[in-house]
């Protein structure tokens, strides 16, 4: 057990280096939309909406000793690092470090990005979490004090997936329940209320637009779209458009981030329809 237990610690260790060392946000928080701005408060204690978050406690309450419960309790206490890996499956191949470094590190970069986006309005408003409100144990190992609007987790959880989807299409419907259900884990083990975690995919959902406009994102995702590629180079032929030509009967191809190509051009382009091929 003992040697169980080491190997495990290795890992985790070795997992966290290469996550500290990818970790470089693509925007700081004075960079981003303070989200106290565009952002609705917190539901107010008196009222209806926050009826319905004290519902859904009860709700999350209610499933914690279930299959999903245990997941989400699972899914929470686990190193942040391996949130890459919970969308493994949805995704279609290993996150890591290694199996997929391109990936990995967009991931990485992006995640921090959104926390900063989530940092001001959680400070300024310092909502009580459920947990707190209710006097009860909370099902996570986390420290938490009281910043729980919006929630940092289901921001990142959200991004993670859009990203994803972003890298691969065909993947979506899964990535998006992976991610959906990836912050109603907040709600399950007590950390957040709903309102925290609807608030969060909104930031998100900012973050991933302000993200496109970044050319060190751009160039970071590019890099990454091609990684998939070469790993699952069948993957796109189930999004393989016919070619367009351009008026005067040739085909202009472009590499996969955007820039025209030409007879030199090794590695993958595309038409302006989408269509792979390798040179």
């Amino acid at each position: 057990m003992r040697k169980v237990i080491l190997v495990l610690v290795q890992a985790l260790v070795a997992v966290t280096a290469a996550w500290g060392q990818s970790d470089t946000p693509y925007f700081q928080i004075s960079d981003l939309a303070d989200a106290t701005l565009y952002l609705p408060p917190p539901p107010d204690t008196t009222s209806a909406l926050f009826e319905y978050d004290k519902s859904q406690f009860e709700w999350g309450r209610s499933v914690r000793e279930t299959e999903r419960g245990q997941v989400a309790v699972q899914e929470v206490n686990g190193l942040y690092p391996f949130v890459c890996s919970l969308y493994s499956d949805a995704f279609g191949m290993d996150i890591s470090p290694d199996a997929t470094p391109a990936i990995f590190k967009v991931l990485a970069n992006s995640l921090k990005s959104a926390a900063n986006a989530t940092e001001a309005c959680k400070q300024f408003y310092q909502r009580q979490r459920p947990f707190r409100y209710y006097d009860e144990p909370m099902y996570t190992g986390e420290s938490l004090g009281n910043s729980s609007y919006p929630s940092t987790h289901a921001a990142k959880g959200w991004l993670v997936a859009l990203l994803l989807t972003e890298i691969n299409p065909k993947g979506e419907v899964e990535l998006l329940k992976k991610g959906y259900e990836y912050g109603q884990n907040r709600v399950i083990v007590g950390a957040h209320w709903q309102s925290d975690v609807d608030a969060a995919r909104l930031v998100a959902s900012y973050c991933y637009a302000r993200l496109q406009a970044d050319s060190t994102f751009r160039a970071d995702m590019a890099a990454a779209k091609t990684e998939y590629l070469r790993l699952q180079p069948d993957a796109v032929d189930d999004i393989v458009a016919e070619e367009k030509a351009t008026a005067d009967g040739t085909t202009q191809w472009y590499t996969i981030d955007g820039v025209p190509a030409s007879s030199d051009t090794h590695g993958i382009v595309v038409s302006r329809r989408g269509k792979r091929i390798n040179r």
